[in-house]
């Protein structure tokens, strides 16, 4: 996978930055779905190792959301030292909060939206109110998702990085 660099124009003038993940800077392009009078001012291949900067807005252009390391700002990562949480409980410690949102996730489904708790909106016919809900449940999920990877990626750290 490579990195892209991306920084998106408004309409109104001000960059929304970002970074995503991708296998060519063809699919990345493909991963942004811009609004009308939305451009990219800037596509550039990076090298990043750790700490990744993005706007939070920039998320909600991507197709999915994957691509993001962190929901805001820098994802920071331990640092394992003798006077510091040992890599055991750190590595222990992601884990089960990750544990705890897949199962905020499986209890998430069981709210989806379903048509009948929305046709009696817009006159009867609900469609607007059910796409609506159903885009909020989605970005809900993603959300969870997003977190789940980030906790895996923390204890990936550790586990790269702090010897027991």
């Amino acid at each position: 996978m490579k990195k892209f660099k991306v920084q998106i124009e408004r309409p109104g003038g001000g960059l929304i930055h970002g970074v995503l993940w991708a296998g060519s800077k063809a699919d990345a392009q493909e991963l942004l779905h811009l609004p009308a009078g939305y451009k990219i001012h800037k596509f550039e291949e990076v090298e990043l190792n750790h700490a990744v900067f993005y706007d939070l807005e920039f998320e909600k252009y991507l197709a999915g959301g994957k691509q993001l390391v962190a929901l805001s700002g820098i994802m920071a990562r331990p640092t394992c030292h003798s006077n510091g949480t040992s890599p055991a409980d750190l590595r222990t410690d992601y884990l089960e909060a990750r544990r705890a949102v897949e199962l905020a996730k499986e209890a998430l489904k069981k709210c989806h939206p379903n048509g009948r708790d929305y046709y009696p909106q817009d006159g009867g016919c609900g469609v607007a109110a059910l796409k609506a809900a159903q885009d909020q449940h989605w970005d809900r999920m993603r959300r969870l998702n997003g977190v789940a990877e980030e906790l895996m990626a923390l204890a990936e750290h550790v586990d790269q990085f702090c010897k027991d």
